[in-house]
């Protein structure tokens, strides 16, 4: 029963005795070494590997024999076979021992795994190639990676990839230098939440969950305030993309924005001027229809006032009458200077003695007021390009209203400083201006009247205590001067109103303040 258990075994199975000569093989060992069994019989199992591992194999035999036991098969060796005609082959044993009586037999169960190494050697050949072409692959995606991000950057406009949950997933340089953020700052955000103004989150999410779901068509543009690292809101014009899987399904939104923020600011002040150049002309015609009869009245006032007793009681009413015309005079002749727009007087001159001079000259109503006032700038600033008249009636206007909008005592800021030129784009502020900013505390100008400020006679004072003619005159001197005014304000934290004017450049290239 042994005998036949042993050659119907699939593996090559010998016997060998304590000193490692053959006393059994079986059929398969005939077949797998090309012995037959007499020429193995009695001969030691070192016929049955390479010639240089035999002599070492018979310390490890010895070694073995010492300390009985049992070896499965494998074991992480790599050993080989080696057959009658001289071939080599990879093959796994394992041993274990018998007790025959007084003596010790040892089994060793022989397989011949050269198909197995075969497969493990193509194996390990597959995946070298798979990982070279993993590698090449990798580095095609990270030139085309690099090359796809250049050209992301050069791109005039903001690209943002927006996903399904809102989060930046991509924004390229233009966009970061419009936010004034870095990259690493803007990755991973929620893009409503953070850079989008409070009281647009609630539309803006509503337009984008419909963009999300094809509700819109992809030829639409839209328009909205996102916030700078500054706090600054900047407009931009958005188109937007869905981008898709091989399956139709949207992933995320592709949209690419145009900064038109001066653009609107330009499109604004040419309609402004425009709609002023159309009031100058009515103002002056009505100026000068107001003011002859106006003169005669007052000069019939006046006469009679001097030919009246003293005692008499009408002397009271015409002093109230030539009072009144004195007013309407003084107020005619405010529209006629409005309408002439006399063209300035320019030269080079310093502007900060003439705002401390206008400080000057308010000092005692601010200190009345509890307002206290902080003139800052550079020494090193440049001189600037204007009549000086003007320009002092422009900064007396704006203190002025920064001084009626807080009667309860505030602060009043003003700065000058030389504005920085943006290389990155085009906007007014390419060339170098001298920028004053007078910050007040004031409670602020409601938004729904910030682009009506400078229109002619729009005023927010109660009647009788402006004309709503002071920042419209200042705007026009401003702007025959060659610069603009901004505006920023919020109710109940107050106004920033910044005058840009053009420097004297043949001073040579100032410092920057």
């Amino acid at each position: 029963m042994f005998l036949g258990l042993l050659e119907s075994a699939p593996d090559s199975i010998v016997i060998s005795d304590k000193n490692g000569r053959i006393v059994l093989v079986n059929h398969q060992t005939e077949k797998l070494f090309g012995y037959n069994r007499n020429e193995l019989l009695g001969e030691s199992v070192e016929i049955l590997m390479p010639t240089g591992f035999r002599e070492k194999h018979v310390g490890h035999r010895a070694n073995f024999m010492s300390q009985p036991g049992t070896r499965p098969m494998g074991l992480g060796l790599d050993l080989v076979g080696r057959r009658k005609d001289g071939s080599e082959f990879p093959v796994e044993i394992s041993l274990s021992q018998v007790k025959k009586g007084k003596g010790l037999l040892v089994t060793s169960v022989i397989r011949d795994i050269t198909d197995r190494k075969q497969v493990e050697h193509e194996i390990r050949r597959l995946n070298r190639k798979l990982e070279e072409r993993v590698i090449q692959r990798t580095a095609q995606l990270e030139r085309e990676r690099d090359k796809a991000q250049k050209f992301l950057d050069v791109a005039g406009v903001i690209l943002l990839v927006l996903e399904p949950d809102e989060t930046v997933s991509l924004i390229n340089k233009m966009g970061c230098e419009v936010l004034g953020f870095e990259e690493k700052e803007i990755l991973g955000k929620n893009w409503i939440d953070h850079f989008i103004p409070e009281k647009m989150r609630e539309e803006i999410r509503t337009v984008f969950k419909k963009v999300m779901k094809g509700g819109l068509r992809s030829d639409e543009y839209f328009e909205n305030p996102v916030l700078t690292k500054t706090g600054e809101e900047r407009v931009i014009l958005w188109h937007n993309i869905l981008l898709k899987n091989e399956l139709g399904e949207v992933y995320s939104c592709l949209s690419s924005g145009l900064d038109i923020t001066e653009k609107l600011q330009l499109e604004h002040q040419i309609r402004r001027a425009e709609k002023l150049a159309a009031v100058g002309q009515l103002v002056s015609g009505l100026a000068h229809e107001i003011g002859t009869p106006l003169g005669v009245i007052g000069g019939r006032a006046e006469y009679m006032l001097r030919k009246i007793p003293q005692e008499d009681p009408i002397r009271e009413n015409l002093t109230r009458i030539i009072t009144q015309i004195d007013r309407i005079t003084k107020i005619v002749n405010q529209l006629l200077s409005f309408a002439r727009k006399k063209p300035p007087e320019v030269r080079s001159v310093r502007l900060v003695p003439i705002l401390q001079d206008v400080l000057s000259l308010l000092e005692h109503q601010t200190q009345k007021q509890g307002i206290s006032i902080s003139l800052d700038f550079f020494e090193t600033l440049p001189e600037a390009l204007v009549d000086p008249d003007q320009i002092q009636q422009v900064f007396l206007n704006l203190i002025l209203n920064a001084i009626q909008s807080m009667p309860q005592g505030g602060s009043l800021k003003v700065r000058l400083s030389q504005t920085i030129p943006r290389r990155d784009r085009e906007d007014p502020l390419q060339d170098h201006y001298l920028k004053i900013q007078f910050s007040d505390t004031g409670f602020g100008i409601p938004e729904e009247n910030l682009n009506r400020i400078f229109d002619p006679f729009f005023t927010t004072k109660d009647v009788g205590k402006g004309t709503g003619l002071g920042l419209t005159t200042s705007f026009n001197i401003v702007k025959n001067h060659g610069g603009w005014i901004d505006v920023r304000s919020r109710i109940q934290e107050g106004s920033i109103f910044c005058i840009y004017l053009p420097f004297d450049s043949s001073q040579g290239e100032p410092v920057h303040g």
